[in-house]
């Protein structure tokens, strides 16, 4: 999911990528490990691990969805990094860095970047007036294409004489198509354009994560979340949002996103 986009936080190498033994859930992690390991032999960074990964970052991507549902809520800084920091997989950082939060917080109260004209963030629960009906209808569909995700999935795990595993695929699959072209329609008709928005990389959040009908959740269990979406869905998704993730000690030091935008994590 993240092969491209690490690099290592001791000696600026990229990262290269292993698969790990499958869980009992399905779950097949991948490692990543300094490439100056494999060519020169130099480097002594810890490997890093989807397992430590996939939480972090889907969930810091969920926060900045949240962040901006809530930005004429969020008045100061700091409220802002408590919102970026909600969740088990944060408790061990004292925080973000505050050159990192200052411009995130500018973007999100004033729409400017360095002096210049932005987008306000936009998510895909909001839309266009003319195209109310027809986004409302989208969401609908969308909301009993997830509910009939779970409810397949229950179905093959504790029925299996009721499906097959092809049958199981198939159907989960066709679902899975359906909601990616309504995905696509619902940003169309929003006519969000992400070469301009200064967040726009946060409408292509919201947008996977409500067809997930994790928009409105507590918290991404990543290890049970993972095995049911494709993995290449997920790698297209983070490329989408993230530029570079520097990782350090195994875990992540830094995000630098699309739009500019770069967080630094200040851990315990």
């Amino acid at each position: 999911v993240f092969a491209g986009l690490l690099r290592c936080g001791l000696c600026d190498s990229s990262m290269i990528c292993d698969r790990d033994r499958a869980r009992a859930n399905g779950f097949t992690p991948s490692t990543y490990r300094c490439s100056s390991q494999y060519h020169k032999h130099i480097c002594k960074a810890k490997y890093a691990s989807d397992v430590v990964l996939g939480p972090f970052v889907f969930n810091y991507i969920r926060n900045m969805v949240q962040a901006t549902k809530k930005a004429k809520d969020i008045n100061t800084i700091e409220e802002l990094e408590q919102v970026l920091l909600t969740g088990p997989d944060f408790n061990g950082i004292l925080g973000v860095d505050k050159e990192g939060l200052a411009e995130t917080f500018e973007l999100l109260k004033l729409g400017k970047k360095r002096g210049k004209d932005v987008y306000k963030p936009v998510s895909l629960l909001d839309a266009p007036a003319h195209a109310d009906n027809r986004v409302s209808l989208l969401k609908q569909e969308m909301e009993k294409n997830v509910t009939a995700l779970e409810r397949l999935k229950k179905l093959y795990l504790f029925d299996a004489q009721t499906m097959s595993e092809k049958e199981y695929l198939k159907t989960k699959q066709e679902i899975e198509v359906r909601n990616i072209q309504i995905g696509n329609e619902l940003t169309e008709l929003q006519n969000v354009d992400d070469s301009t928005s200064c967040v726009g990389f946060i409408s292509s959040a919201s947008s996977f994560l409500v067809a997930h009908k994790l928009n409105h959740g507590d918290h991404i269990d990543y290890k049970n979340f993972a095995p049911l979406v494709d993995a290449e869905v997920l790698k297209n998704f983070v490329n989408t949002v993230i530029e570079r993730i520097v990782v350090l000690d195994g875990r992540v030091d830094c995000i630098v996103f699309k739009n500019g935008l770069t967080h630094k994590f200040i851990w315990r």
